[in-house]
């Protein structure tokens, strides 16, 4: 399963997709679901915050997972390439889950 061809990603996804779905039920549940219960709540400056506060926690791991990802013969712009994608990926998740939560509520 470690040669990197389709067959080997398709095998990936097909044993742990259980646990990928287990993995973002979870995350909806315990992160998501409260934090758009307490921003329902709080002020406009209280909602400027935590998007502020948001990016900022997202900019932490992107660079936690960029760096531990990043191959450091590949040099510093590979790392700032990374880091843009892992934050641009966490910043897309959180917006598409908060747009959908206010069209459900």
């Amino acid at each position: 399963m470690g040669k990197g061809n389709l067959l080997a990603f398709m095998s990936f996804y097909r044993y742990t997709l259980p646990l990928l779905f287990v993995v973002a039920v979870l995350t909806q549940l315990l992160i998501v679901i409260p934090i758009w219960r307490g921003l329902k709540e709080k002020s406009t400056s209280g909602k400027i915050w935590e998007a502020v506060s948001l990016i900022f926690v997202c900019s932490l791991l992107a660079a936690g997972m960029s760096y531990a990802i990043w191959d450091k013969e590949a040099g510093l712009h590979h790392l700032i390439v990374l880091f843009c994608f892992m934050a641009a990926v966490q910043l897309v998740y959180w917006l598409i889950n908060l747009i959908i939560l206010k069209l459900l509520d």
